[in-house]
C-alpha cells in the first residue's frame, strides 16, 4: 500500500440542508436566521463565494455554536487563497466546540502542509480528535497517517492508513468549493454547443483513436490526440504557452515547496522523491476554464457545474535530478478522483510519465505483457520499470495529458497506475488538477 502525501481537500460541510438547528438570538429571529442560512448556501452553490463568506460570517456572529458556518466560510477562504483567515475561523469553531469533526479535520489538513514540527504537532492533535469524533472517517485516519509520515513515524503511519483502507467508504454527500464558471457563462455555453448530441448525457464517451475532435475544441489548442482507450488518455499539445508555463513555475518557486517522500511497506525504501506546493487563484481557475471543453467532451455527466463535481486546487510538483514517483494510483478508496489533468511546465530529461499496465505501450511482446498491481510494480527497481515501458506521448513544455482514473461505474481503474520516471538532467516541473464527479 502506498503512503500518499497529504491531499489539500477542504471538506465543506454543505450536506446540503436548508434547515439548521438554531437557538434563540437577540438580533435575529429563528425564521430570519433560517432564511440567512438558505441565502448563504444558495450563493455558495452559485459560486458567489465572496457573498457566501459574508453571510456565513454573519451567521457565525449570530450563532457561534453553529460551527458549520465557520467551516463553510473557511473552506471558501482557502479557495480564495486566504489560508490565514481560514485557520482563524476554524480555531474559532473549535473554541466553541473542541470536538467538532469538520473543524478538526480541515485544520489538520491545512496545518499538515507545514514543515514546522510544532505546527505538525498541532495538526496531529486535530487529526486524532477527528478520528475520535468520527471513528468511521476514512479521511481522518488518512490525514492522521500522512502526518505521522511527515513526522518520520512510518509504523504509526502504516497503521493509520491501514485503518483508513479498512473503513467502509463514506457517503460522498459533501460539496467541495467549485471553481467552474457559472451556468450562463459564455464558456459553458460554448462547451454545451460542442458536446450537444455527441458526449451522451449520463455516460462517458468511448472514443476510438480515429475519433475526430469537434472543431470548436481545438480553436485554442493545435489539436488533441487520443493515445489510449483503456484507460482513456488524451494528449493536448500546447495547452499552455511557454510564458504561461513559466508564470506558474515562478509562482510555485515563491510558494512553500514541501518535500514529498512516500515510503514503501516492508522496508522497501522510498517510493517518491519530489517537492509540492498548492497554487490557488487565477492560475488554477484559468487552467480549469481552458480544460472545461475537454472535460465536457470526454466526461459522462451532462453538466459540470452541478452539485457533486469537485476540483482540488492546482498542485505544482518539482523533481530534481534523480526525483521520481514509483507506481501509484491518483484515486484512493477514501478519496476517489475520476480525472487527472497533468500539465508539463518544463522540458524534461528522463522524467517521463508511463503507464505500466497498458500493454500496447510495453516493449515486451503481448504474450509477455502481464498486468501487475502497484504493490508488485513497486518491488521492481523504478529504472527497470521505466526501461520496459514507452510513454503514451512525447510531451513538451506547455503540453497537457488528461487521463481517467476510474471506470464508468466509478470504481478505480487498475490500468491507470502510473510512474513518474527519474529525472536524469536538470529539473522537471509539473502541475496537476484532480477532478471528481465527471
Amino acid at each position: 500500500m502506498n503512503l500518499l502525501n497529504v491531499l489539500l481537500v477542504i471538506v465543506c460541510a454543505l450536506s446540503i440542508t436548508w434547515l439548521v438547528p438554531i437557538s434563540p438570538s437577540l438580533a435575529l429571529s429563528s425564521k430570519e436566521l433560517q432564511a440567512l442560512w438558505k441565502a448563504a448556501v444558495t450563493k455558495h452553490q452559485q459560486s458567489d463565494f465572496e457573498g457566501a463568506i459574508k453571510l456565513y460570517l454573519r451567521i457565525s456572529k449570530e450563532q457561534p455554536l453553529l460551527t458549520q458556518a465557520y467551516t463553510n466560510a473557511a473552506a471558501l477562504l482557502i479557495h480564495e487563497g486566504n489560508e490565514e483567515q481560514a485557520i482563524v475561523l476554524l480555531q474559532e469553531a473549535l473554541k466553541h466546540n473542541p470536538t467538532d469533526y469538520m473543524a478538526n479535520l480541515n485544520l489538520a489538513i491545512i496545518l499538515s502542509e507545514s514543515a514546522d514540527h510544532s505546527i505538525l504537532d498541532h495538526a496531529l492533535k486535530c487529526a486524532k480528535q477527528a478520528t475520535i469524533s468520527r471513528p468511521s472517517s476514512q479521511a481522518a485516519f488518512h490525514v492522521l497517517g500522512n502526518i505521522y509520515q511527515s513526522q518520520g513515524i512510518p509504523h504509526l503511519a502504516e497503521s493509520a492508513l491501514r485503518t483508513a483502507t479498512n473503513i467502509k467508504i463514506e457517503t460522498r454527500s459533501v460539496l467541495l468549493p467549485r471553481v467552474f464558471p457559472e451556468k450562463n457563462s459564455g464558456l459553458v455555453k460554448f462547451a454545451e454547443e460542442i458536446t450537444s448530441n455527441k458526449s451522451g448525457i449520463g455516460k462517458r464517451r468511448s472514443p476510438s483513436k480515429e475519433d475526430s475532435p469537434p472543431k470548436s475544441v481545438v480553436t485554442r489548442q493545435k489539436d488533441y490526440h487520443i493515445v489510449s482507450i483503456h484507460p482513456l488518455i488524451v494528449h493536448i499539445p500546447s495547452f499552455f504557452s511557454e510564458k504561461e508555463a513559466d508564470a506558474i513555475v515562478d509562482t510555485a518557486r515563491h510558494s512553500i515547496l514541501k518535500k514529498s517522500e512516500t515510503y514503501a511497506n516492508n522496508a522497501r525504501g522510498v517510493l517518491r522523491s519530489s517537492e509540492t506546493a498548492w497554487i490557488r487563484g487565477e492560475h488554477s481557475t484559468s487552467a480549469l476554464r481552458r480544460l472545461l471543453p475537454f472535460l465536457r467532451y470526454f466526461g459522462r455527466n451532462g453538466t459540470l457545474d452541478e452539485t457533486g463535481v469537485s476540483v482540488e486546487p492546482l498542485q505544482a510538483v518539482h523533481y530534481s535530478v534523480g526525483g521520481f514517483y514509483h507506481a501509484h494510483h491518483d484515486s484512493t478508496p477514501w478519496h476517489p478522483r475520476d480525472v487527472t489533468a497533468l500539465y508539463y511546465l518544463s522540458e524534461i530529461n528522463g522524467g517521463k510519465t508511463i503507464f505500466p499496465n497498458i500493454c500496447e505501450l510495453s516493449r515486451q511482446t503481448e504474450e509477455m505483457c502481464l498486468f501487475r498491481s502497484v504493490e508488485e510494480l513497486d518491488r521492481i527497481d523504478v529504472d527497470q520499470v521505466c526501461n520496459d515501458i514507452e510513454p503514451p506521448a512525447l510531451v513538451h513544455k506547455g503540453d497537457a495529458i488528461l487521463f481517467f482514473n476510474t471506470l464508468p461505474d466509478g470504481e478505480p481503474d487498475p490500468h491507470s497506475a502510473h510512474v513518474a520516471c527519474p529525472v536524469t538532467q536538470g529539473e522537471k516541473w509539473l502541475a496537476n488538477h484532480w477532478i471528481t464527479g465527471i
